[in-house]
């Protein structure tokens, strides 16, 4: 008999197919439920709703600073005021660069209020020598004219006239100010006004502005809400997030799921990263989440925590009922284990879910919100969202994307560069069908079709399904790895380890010949390894902000490394 799992109420899975052939098409049956014409009124609804629910959270010491949703309106209605003083009007392209924080989500709604677009900019840019440049030609592609960012940034050669410390703002917000109430406000905001802008990670080219209107991200928020779980006796969610608000899952899908749903969102500082996912675990203990959800990089750090500290093991699972994930599938290995945990100190399983998005659909394309073993799917569409699946090969389809959450164009890129004759956008992206002949399984991502390449014979690399595969061979000796080989005669893999020992490293090889013995022809099997000496660098723009590897940047940066695999037999499997 199963272990039961912990309860939650979860939907079941829901496809419609149409088409025949060589193109299908894919929908949820139910029609899309949107309450709200735009995000002031979702703003305004939730903060009513929930008036004295604990909305955010920050770490204020060893204690917490936390803000209920009532208090969240009212600062935000006060900073719109003071950003008006300053200049501010309806239009303005405003950029964002700060950290997660309650003072930036307070700003990002506050220039929504002025009917201003939000412009989200990643601080970690600084970080790296060309950093300015980079965010001074991004803010010069989203036409930014004003600048809120953290104190500590120095933003003196960015290029942008207008530059406001977060600080100042927050502080002009407190005393006596007259603050016209967000209604009055609202009367100027248009669904299809563009809200907010955001930039692509630029994994297969240079990154893009991104424009979001209010209709698109009421929408998505709506998409998400309207199939994600329910927590037992009315319960809204406590949650401890990381993912940074200049990426559109952080700043979109989870901040609006927290306010449709009336969750505590506590602002994680730490990340899935070495030295810095302690500070992660130190938040999850003190706070206990009811959902946990992270990108699968964080997955091994914390089933590392769990299995070796009993006490953080029995604090983790006290209230969680559900973990999700999102970017690339999850080990089955890794999760057996981690239902053991969780099994041994509550005697339950812990769901799982996953989503599949992008950022021209503000963050959302594809849910698990069903109860699933299965851990590596990316879903199936909520409503809203219709799938045209173009068959490519084998099980392999291209997929292509319409609904309201999805954008209308890059600008100045022709629009029949990116979407079809049918109005269906271009993502890029291969799938599979996880069960052929059973749609309501789900869909597998099958890798990103500019990702796939050709060795010097001519023939194809699937090397997103490569990839995965051969990660999941590895692990838990190698954390993430990268498929080379463009052009070449055989495939080199580029491996990450937090092993160095002579025993870790001979098992590790070893691991790739067994990985090769089961795999026929070139295509399939890595002649060549490597371990990389210097972790992927996010402000080298080798690490994207939902921690992935970016492909094409991290080999522009590191030539010289593939270069000496490919010459040297050292390297040979």
């Amino acid at each position: 008999m199963q272990v039961p799992f912990r309860a939650i109420a979860m939907k079941p899975p829901e496809v419609e197919v149409s088409g025949h052939g060589g193109v299908l098409y894919l929908r949820h049956p139910k029609k899309l439920r949107v309450l709200d014409a735009d995000l002031l009124a979702m703003l305004e609804r939730c903060c009513d709703q929930y008036a004295h629910k604990t909305f955010l959270a920050e770490r204020d010491g060893a204690g917490w600073r936390s803000i209920t949703f009532a208090e969240f309106l009212n600062s935000v209605q006060r900073v719109a005021a003071a950003l008006e003083r300053r200049g501010a009007v309806r239009g303005d392209r405003i950029g964002l660069l700060a950290q997660n924080s309650i003072d930036h989500a307070i700003a990002n709604f506050a220039t929504l209020a002025l009917g201003a677009v939000v412009v989200p900019l990643s601080p970690a840019y600084l970080a790296h020598p060309q950093g300015a440049q980079a965010l001074s030609q991004l803010a010069a592609a989203a036409e930014v004219s004003m600048l809120i960012h953290d104190d500590a940034l120095a933003v003196q050669g960015l290029g942008i006239g207008r530059c406001v410390p977060l600080s100042l703002i927050a502080e002009r917000a407190q005393g006596d100010v007259i603050a016209p109430p967000l209604a009055s406000r609202r009367e100027t905001i248009q669904p299809s006004d563009t809200a907010k802008i955001f930039f692509t990670s630029g994994s297969t080219g240079a990154p893009k502005p991104v424009r979001l209107t209010h209709r698109m991200l009421v929408s998505a928020a709506a998409m998400l809400d309207q199939v994600a779980a329910q927590l037992p006796n009315g319960h809204s969610g406590v949650t401890v997030d990381w993912l940074p608000w200049s990426h559109t899952f952080g700043g979109n899908v989870n901040v609006h799921a927290a306010l449709m749903r009336g969750k505590a969102l506590h602002i994680d500082a730490g990340a899935p990263l070495p030295g810095r996912f302690e500070k992660t675990l130190e938040n999850l203990a003190d706070v206990g989440p009811t959902e946990f959800s992270s990108v699968p990089a964080a997955y091994p750090l914390l089933l590392q925590a769990l299995e070796q500290n009993e006490t953080f093991a029995r604090r983790f699972f006290s209230r969680v009922r559900m973990c999700s994930f999102g970017g690339a599938a999850l080990s089955p290995s890794l999760v057996a284990r981690l239902q053991a945990v969780s099994i041994r100190v509550c005697g339950e399983r812990i769901a799982f879910g996953g989503g599949y998005g992008m950022t021209e659909a503000c963050g959302l394309l594809a849910l698990v919100y069903w109860r699933t073993d299965r851990t590596d799917l990316l879903g199936l569409p909520p409503p809203g969202v219709e799938m045209k699946l173009i068959r490519i090969d084998g099980d392999r389809w291209e997929c292509r994307v319409r609904g309201e959450n999805i954008f209308a164009g890059y600008g100045e890129t022709a629009r029949a560069e990116v979407f079809d004759d049918e109005g269906f956008f271009i993502t890029g992206d291969a799938v599979q069908f996880a069960e052929p002949g059973e749609p309501d399984e789900g869909l597998l991502f099958a890798g990103r079709i500019k990702e796939d390449f050709k060795l010097a014979n001519g023939t194809w690399v699937r090397a997103g399904g490569l990839r995965e595969a051969l990660l999941d061979k590895l692990r838990p000796l190698a954390s993430d790895l990268i498929v080379v080989g463009e052009n070449r005669e055989e495939l080199a893999a580029l491996v990450w380890s937090p092993h160095r020992d002579e025993a870790s490293l001979q098992a590790l090889w070893q691991l790739c010949r067994e990985f090769n013995a089961q795999r026929p022809g070139a295509t399939q099997r890595i002649a060549r390894l490597s371990l990389c000496e210097r972790p992927a660098d996010p402000a080298a723009g080798e690490l994207t902000a939902k921690g992935t590897i970016n492909v094409r940047k991290l080999l522009d940066n590191r030539r010289e490394l593939v270069e000496q695999v490919y010459s040297s037999d050292r390297y040979r499997v």
